[in-house]
């Protein structure tokens, strides 16, 4: 089954606080580059949780944990070894957009190399995911590497991709 972003059940919480996306631009400035669908996916639901699985942030919170993140790379970088996309410098210039309820996170690299990466909290391989969004949710719900979609969902997947506040 594929899961789109396009067609979104929000289960009613239709009313998100969009004011934590008024720093969108400063974000995209910040990123030097534009991620189409997460912007059009915030703009619309602000900071949300995909299918209960994936915590996208709202760009203040992209800013204000960028630091933090950095930091926490710097003192406990995990993920060395050969099959690594990012290597520990690389990853310095990453931005945190999303992560998981088990504690798995989503980066975008800038520069060389820009794209979406995923830290899994269980591997010791950063893996590419692709460009936006959608590959976010491609890649939790599929890769096997974050998520097993049955074993998640006790064997009764969602029809359709829905939102929750986060």
């Amino acid at each position: 089954m594929k899961y789109t972003l396009n067609n979104i059940d929000t289960r009613g919480k239709e009313n998100f606080d969009l004011s934590r996306c008024l720093r969108l631009d400063e974000l995209k400035e910040e990123l030097n580059a534009s991620l189409p669908e997460y912007e059009d996916f915030v703009m619309k639901y602000g900071g949300s949780e995909i299918a209960d699985m994936i915590r996208v942030y709202a760009p203040d919170d992209v800013l204000y944990r960028c630091e933090e993140f950095r930091e926490r790379v710097e003192q406990y970088f995990l993920w060395d070894n050969d099959d690594s996309a990012l290597s520990e410098e690389e990853l310095q210039e990453c931005f945190p957009l999303a992560d998981t309820n088990n504690g798995d996170e989503f980066v975008f690299k800038t520069g060389e190399k820009s794209g979406i990466y995923c830290l899994p909290q269980d591997d010791y391989t950063i893996y590419s995911v692709g460009k936006d969004l959608q590959d976010i949710v491609d890649f939790a719900m599929f890769s096997g590497k974050v998520f097993n979609i049955d074993e998640y969902y006790s064997g009764n997947p969602p029809e359709r991709l829905f939102i929750s506040e986060t």
